[in-house]
């Protein structure tokens, strides 16, 4: 397939995540569409930079701009499903049909202290070296640092949760609301009711998959793309 006849596809990542590590695992998809990545503040090339939703939001916006990919349907993982929705409520003209993966949608200041433990460096070193090493391949010699600036970031938005039932009935974009059948982090509660409050949603379970990206069924995930955007 000629790459004039494939479709974009803007590709956010979430937290802790990279550029990088969601081209890598969304590899397969290139055969289907053109994809472009980009980095948020605070991960990836971009390490050294403050965490935040907003900083996000608008690293996203400018892309969007700058690719001039204005209307573009966009795929975002975890926090980038959370970005994805907050661009489609400041700048609805910027974004087409919307796909969110394993996003979590509930936050209150007892959800992000549960998160936020999981996020000590010394920790992970010790618990699970080989995920120390990961984050030292996405983020260079910044990786503890984007673990603190991330567990900051929750603690804000445990506090002040930038999505709810207000803001999710005034997205009118047709909205593709996925979550792995076996996520251990995001409840199916939280994403129905989302899929719920958003006009134009749809929940999809994606089946034989976990969480971490790495642990989707591409080709599922796939399937399910497929089918909203074309």
């Amino acid at each position: 397939m000629e790459k004039s006849n494939k479709k974009n596809l803007v590709c956010l990542h979430g937290a802790l995540g990279c550029a990088a590590q969601l081209e890598q695992t969304l590899a397969p998809l290139k055969s289907f569409y053109n994809l472009y990545f980009l980095d948020f503040p605070g991960h990836g090339k971009k390490a050294n930079q403050i965490v935040s939703l907003e900083a996000c939001v608008a690293a996203t916006r400018n892309f969007i701009r700058e690719q001039k990919l204005m209307g573009t349907s966009i795929f975002g993982y975890s926090m980038g499903g959370y970005v994805a929705l907050l661009l489609a409520k400041q700048n609805p003209e910027l974004v087409g049909k919307i796909i969110t993966l394993g996003t979590k949608l509930e936050w209150n200041p007892e959800i992000a202290a549960a998160e936020v433990k999981k996020l000590n460096p010394v920790l992970i070193q010790e618990k699970v070296p080989h995920y120390a090493k990961m984050l030292k391949k996405w983020h260079g010699n910044a990786w503890k640092n984007v673990l603190v600036q991330t567990a900051l970031f929750m603690q804000d938005l445990g506090r002040k949760p930038l999505l709810n039932a207000d803001v999710y009935q005034s997205i009118l974009h047709p909205v593709l609301v996925l979550l792995a059948e076996n996520d251990n982090m995001v409840s199916k509660e939280e994403t129905q009711f989302a899929a719920q409050m958003l006009p134009f949603a749809t929940f999809q379970e994606v089946a034989h998959s976990a969480h971490p990206i790495e642990k989707v069924d591409v080709e599922k995930l796939q399937k399910a793309i497929a089918c909203f955007v074309e």
